[in-house]
């Protein structure tokens, strides 16, 4: 069943922010804590930390604020190409070691 058709769209919303909040740090955990090299590094840092995290975030904050507009569709979206190329990071970085 759909969070929002048993929680409702405000108590969505607010789980979909806290999955934002938690990719965000899983994301930075990556850099710090494995042994992920330099391309990682570069793809995280100028691609990932710059350009796609802000409007990750802005995106759920979008989200906070108007649960029952187009927002939660864009969202999911922007999520699959956000974490696909955190993925193709990591596995271009393995490659590289």
């Amino acid at each position: 069943m759909l969070l929002t058709a048993y929680r409702g769209p405000q108590s969505a919303a607010r789980w979909v922010a806290t999955y934002v909040a938690g990719t965000e740090g899983v994301s930075l955990w990556l850099q710090f804590a494995t042994l992920l090299g330099a391309f990682y590094f570069v793809v995280f840092v100028v691609v990932v930390e710059i350009a796609m995290d802000l409007v990750f975030v802005w995106m759920g904050t979008r989200l906070l604020r108007r649960p029952s507009s187009p927002a939660p569709w864009s969202l999911f979206k922007y999520s699959g190409v956000y974490l696909s190329l955190l993925f193709v990071a990591v596995m271009i970085d393995s490659i590289l070691k």
